[in-house]
């Protein structure tokens, strides 16, 4: 029974061993194959850009609130909800664009929204300040499904689970670190939550421009 019980652990160890490498060779095609197309190291720089985009607006929505709307957290939550509504816009929208228009122009101009709304943001009054964000929803809704649907079509077949997972962790991966960047400015600047709002409007608006 002692040699069975070791004969499988040993046998497990193998196959584990045998699992984690074939898990390596396959982390490395898949990025030896986003680094050799061109199209797709833009199209990962895209999902990085779009997603720490968003992050100002998921950290300083709240001291925005307090500073803006004495504190009102009912604003937090419509604004959260306007967004969502405007994503679901515009993925809809996506769909009936006709092909011409679904290009790098399009996720440069809805970039560009966004850090206008950021911009914008501070001097809005309330009800403005939902349709903008209405409107920021359905900018982020036709980025993110153009992206999707740009990769579909860019990787072939039997790379698109590596490519897939890569493209994943990578977008995911930097939302956290914007957000600590953000925190720390936030804690050791001396203006105001409005005018860091503005900054991070205009960077992001450079950086769309720029990536285009």
């Amino acid at each position: 029974l002692i040699v069975k019980i070791e004969f499988s652990v040993q046998e497990e160890k193998k196959t584990n061993r045998i699992i984690g490498r074939e898990y390596l060779i396959s982390l490395r095609d898949g990025f030896s194959y986003v680094f050799d197309h061109k199209k797709l190291l833009k199209l990962c720089f895209l999902c990085i850009l779009i997603n720490s985009a968003v992050v100002p607006f998921d950290a300083l929505l709240a001291p925005i609130a307090r500073e803006m709307f004495s504190g009102d957290a009912k604003i937090v939550s419509l604004l959260s909800v306007s967004v969502t509504i405007g994503t679901i816009l515009g993925s809809l929208t996506f769909a009936k664009m006709k092909e011409e228009k679904k290009n790098n122009t399009l996720v440069t101009f809805c970039g560009i929204v966004l850090g206008v709304y950021y911009v914008a943001n501070p001097i809005t009054q309330k009800l403005l300040l939902l349709i903008g964000s209405i409107i920021i929803g359905a900018a982020l809704g036709l980025m993110i499904t153009y992206v999707q649907v740009k990769f579909v079509k860019e990787v072939t077949k039997e790379y698109i689970g590596r490519v897939s997972a890569i493209r994943f962790s990578l977008t995911y991966a930097c939302a956290p670190v914007v957000s600590f960047v953000i925190s720390i400015i936030y804690k050791v600047t001396v203006v105001d939550t409005s005018s860091l709002f503005v900054g991070f409007g205009i960077v992001i608006i450079i950086l769309f421009l720029l990536a285009n």
